[in-house]
């Protein structure tokens, strides 16, 4: 975005680069007549600048979750004399608590629309000559109302005030340490170039007169880089026979993160004011078994309650026993977590299976991948199980009410036939996530998995994932063009297992082509004996 030298490289320049080439042919060169700079706006409270842009301040957000941002042009000049022809934002944040998702853009770039601009673009920006003080994460966005490329004209450019110019969507990191702040999000200047608006009919360029950050108003005057604008040096740098005027007030916004003690939702996964009671436990058990419609009351809200154990992730089995344990009165109130090194592995033999594990294990969910209605082993019999089926798959939750009751090293499940696991998560008994040695990737939207197993000597489960219910269709050729398998059924949302019988069947690399829908993937197999 830069052309030139020096650290006040002429701001003119850089802008028309940006915008009025394209805007207006313009012809941008050192050697153009200085023009009068107007200073008339330098900050001070009797006197403001006629424009305001401002980056929206929101609080009580939540983690792990998206926030949608506006970036609004408050205020204008009055009147139609002066219209806005294009604009180049430099915004800063924390990238280590804020992820970038895109940014949307507003009305004006609607088409139709009552102003159908033609250029709206973003991108991050490289931190080139920055030292610590500038922030971990940069964006600019640029705008321009004409791109002087074709017949098409914008309709308006006499932007209201208060309009959205366009809106920044952030993932808010679910690092517990973050509760309760707040994360900045602030116009930055690194030049002369950065933060300016162009007037229609493009004669003026508008940069910061005041900037307003954390409720405190500066005067923009400062070196680079910074928050507080560009300093009065710009204005001696500019020699581009455009005017240049300090007229707008920057306020800089951000994200206010709800804190732990306004958290009071937190183990009420049922909502009903109450946490860590026993509606609770059987709401979250459901969960397990029929996914995110139990939360018929709020989804987010009810969502965020459910990281009981304030571990920063939502929707887990070590939640669930850790409300468990406080319902039931054996809560350990300094419990110390498994070594990141401990597993619990799992084997069958027959139609048993059993669990090897280094600590004793609150509750487990097991996913297989195929229809089974096993019962529990005789030494946690008197544990409770719940199991459901659907997309081919059945998921079983083992869990417990009983103070002291817990899964040991032994025995699980007893008539599981020829099903394979293909997931397990487990939690210790005092509510810490244990890692084990089956486990399959928790995904959005459509996709297709390699099969499994693969290579195989007779059956194997293909797996899908389908955002909404749909039919699935599946056609198998054989490496000479031949189909020898194909079904079409419909299923769920969700993890979908289809068992592919090819025991009758020579040996050999076999295409799956699947359809869910609109959507197409295939994957290649190989039967081996």
């Amino acid at each position: 975005m830069s052309i030139g030298t020096g650290r006040y490289a002429t701001a003119g320049c850089l802008i028309l680069l940006a915008f009025l080439l394209l805007l207006a042919g313009f012809n941008c060169s050192h050697d153009t007549p200085f023009m009068p700079v107007k200073r008339g706006f330098s900050g001070g409270q009797d006197t403001l600048p006629p424009i305001s842009v401002s980056i929206e301040r929101l609080n009580s957000q939540l983690q792990g979750h998206h926030t949608l941002v506006p970036v609004t042009l408050d205020k204008w000049f009055p009147g139609d004399s002066i219209g806005t022809a294009a604009f180049d934002l430099l915004i800063g944040y924390d990238a280590s608590a804020l992820t970038f998702m895109g940014a949307d853009a507003g009305i004006l770039f609607d088409k139709p629309g009552d102003y159908e601009w033609e250029y709206f673009t973003y991108r991050f920006q490289p931190r080139v000559d920055c030292t610590d003080s500038c922030p971990s994460g940069m964006l600019r966005v640029v705008a321009m109302a004409n791109q002087n490329d074709g017949p098409h004209q914008p309709l308006e450019t006499h932007v209201p005030n208060g309009t959205v110019l366009f809106t920044l969507d952030f993932l808010i990191s679910n690092n517990r340490a973050l509760e309760c702040q707040f994360l900045p999000i602030r116009f930055f200047w690194t030049e002369c170039d950065d933060n300016n608006f162009v007037d229609d009919p493009i004669e003026q360029i508008f940069f910061a007169g005041n900037v307003i950050d954390s409720d405190s108003e500066t005067v923009a005057d400062t070196i680079f880089p910074g928050y507080n604008g560009p300093p009065d040096g710009c204005l001696d740098s500019l020699h581009n026979g455009l005017s240049y005027e300090r007229a707008i007030t920057f306020r800089s916004g951000g994200i206010g993160i709800i804190c732990a003690d306004s958290d009071q939702f937190r183990g009420d996964v049922n909502f009903n004011g109450i946490p860590f009671e026993i509606g609770d436990v059987v709401v979250y058990a459901n969960y397990f078994m029929n996914g995110e419609e139990v939360f018929t009351i709020d989804r987010d809200q009810q969502i965020t309650a459910s990281d009981a154990n304030w571990d920063g992730i939502t929707l887990t089995v070590a939640d669930l026993v850790y409300i468990i344990r406080k319902v039931v009165g054996d809560w350990n109130p300094r419990p110390v977590p498994p070594d990141e090194t401990m597993k619990a592995r799992f084997s069958t033999h027959d139609t048993i299976l059993s669990v090897k594990t280094p600590v004793p294990i609150g509750a487990i969910l097991l996913v297989f991948d195929s229809v089974i209605s096993p019962t529990l082993s005789p030494p946690i019999s008197q544990m409770s199980i719940l199991s459901a089926s659907e997309n081919g798959i059945t998921r079983i939750l083992i869990y417990s009410l009983q103070p002291g009751l817990a899964i040991e090293t032994g025995d699980l499940l007893t008539g599981i036939g020829g099903a394979n696991l293909i997931s397990a998560e487990a939690s210790d008994y005092n509510g810490f996530i244990l890692k084990t040695d089956r486990s399959f990737p928790k995904v959005e939207g459509f996709v297709l998995f390699q099969n499994s197993p693969n290579p195989f000597s007779g059956i194997t489960t293909i797996f899908i994932n389908i955002p909404e219910s749909t039919t699935i269709g599946i056609t198998i050729h054989d490496w000479a063009g031949r189909k020898v398998y194909e079904s079409e059924n419909a299923y769920s949302a969700g993890l979908v297992a289809v068992r592919w019988d090819a025991r009758n069947l020579p040996e050999g690399i076999y295409i799956a082509a699947v359809t869910a829908g609109d959507r197409r993937g295939v994957l290649y197999m190989t039967l081996q004996r």
